[in-house]
């Protein structure tokens, strides 16, 4: 079996060029398509997570989180207000009542 040459040489620079398209197509198009999807995966379980722990907290009144030997307690806290913020709320309390 004879080959031709030219022909050869032009189906390998087809195939090369196939290849590096492929690549090209998979770096600008494929891979950040797929990164988005992740991310917004683990968007939706980080939002999952604190929507439970926070019912649980408001539920139980606590929650213990546990990694390991070492354990979290988690629990509300409501921050006291300032002497500017009592005073606020004392002012618009009157307004609020008309």
């Amino acid at each position: 079996m004879k080959f031709n040459k030219p022909q050869l040489t032009i189906k390998i620079l087809v195939v090369v060029v196939l290849i590096l398209l492929a690549v090209i197509v998979y770096g600008f198009a494929i891979r950040p398509a797929f990164n988005s999807y992740v991310i917004q995966k683990q968007i939706e379980a980080k939002d999952l997570v604190l929507g439970s722990i926070i019912s649980q907290v408001g539920q139980n009144g606590y929650v213990e989180l546990i990694n390991g030997n070492e354990s979290l307690i988690l629990i509300p806290y409501k921050l006291p207000q300032t002497a500017e913020q009592e005073t606020e709320n004392q002012q618009e309390a009157p307004d609020s009542q008309m």
